[in-house]
């Protein structure tokens, strides 16, 4: 569809303001994963992020494997963004599609997203166990503890 660009009257044929220009809607672009310092607490989900690209984790929406472009933090509660201990690792596009609804309403037209939850916790919790000191070091000075995260995924994929 072209975008708007004259305005038709009766008589002349006028442009048309900046501001009725219509250009056709679309959904932002996926972000790569980047791995930050741990100011602000984001390092519990750059690490969640970082592993789970290398190790192959599948998206627990959908599960299809995540890549660097498309593997984002999906909060499990909607407009939990104060609350970074309850996520998982969601795919751009089932992370945009889930949107604000609410984990029940969400999880009656998604079969086996509690399994695939737990699947993704359980990887998580053994590729923390294996990390090395300073990994661990960083996550708790960050102020998250990764057995916080772990439980409540664990406890959400009981809810599905």
């Amino acid at each position: 569809m072209e975008p708007l660009t004259t305005m038709l009257t009766s008589v002349w044929q006028l442009p048309a303001p900046a501001y009725l220009q219509l250009v056709p809607a679309s959904r932002p672009k996926a972000q790569p994963a980047t791995i930050t310092r741990p100011e602000f607490g984001l390092y519990a989900h750059n690490w969640m992020r970082k592993v789970g690209v290398e190790n192959n984790l599948d998206c627990y929406i959908c599960g299809e494997t995540l890549t660097q472009g498309t593997v984002t933090i999906e909060h499990l509660v909607p407009n939990a963004g104060k609350s970074h201990a309850i996520v998982a690792l969601a795919c751009y596009d089932c992370n945009f599609d889930k949107g604000g609804k609410s984990w029940q309403a969400f999880v009656k037209t998604h079969r086996n997203i509690g399994s695939r939850l737990r699947r993704q916790a359980e990887s998580l919790n053994t590729l923390y166990a294996n990390a090395n000191y300073k990994v661990k070091n960083q996550l708790n000075e960050a102020g998250y503890s990764w057995p916080t995260i772990y439980q409540n995924m664990i406890t959400y994929a009981g809810m599905a």
